[in-house]
């Protein structure tokens, strides 16, 4: 499948950037976190920016009843959003519980065949991930 927008389909291009640098930033700031801030108070200050990251994503994707971040259709964003959920999820699921959208998201997104075939196969490592913080089961 196509995973970014046709060049002439300028206003999904655009989304798809934008989404894409909100996910990168929270995901930066998790990664940021595990590795050279792993206090309580940074801790406290990640969960709290995190959770107007996912208010935003969540009601993104509730906007006209999207099934993806850009639409109706899969992109690299919705690659990106999952890895940068999955390790929250890994981290604290506590943060993405509030957001049954975006559970519904991931667990939409491990429905997909290619990604239900890989997760089910002995080829599939989830941890540990990036970090000490995440060197638990979960």
């Amino acid at each position: 499948p196509e995973l970014m927008p046709k060049a002439d389909q300028l206003a999904e291009v655009r989304q798809a950037d934008m989404l894409e640098n909100l996910v990168v930033d929270v995901q930066t700031r998790l990664i940021y976190y595990a590795y050279y801030a792993p206090s309580e108070e940074a801790g406290v200050q990640l969960e709290e920016v995190a959770k107007g990251k996912f208010e935003t994503l969540a009601k993104h994707l509730t906007m006209n009843g999207k099934k993806w971040i850009t639409g109706a259709s899969l992109s690299y964003v919705d690659f990106l959003l999952y890895d940068t959920l999955f390790f929250y999820k890994a981290y604290k699921a506590a943060m993405i519980d509030p957001f049954p959208v975006l559970v519904g998201y991931m667990a939409a997104f491990e429905a997909l065949p290619a990604i239900a075939k890989y997760m089910a196969s002995g080829e599939c490592i989830s941890l540990p991930c990036v970090s000490h913080v995440f060197a638990k089961p979960f």
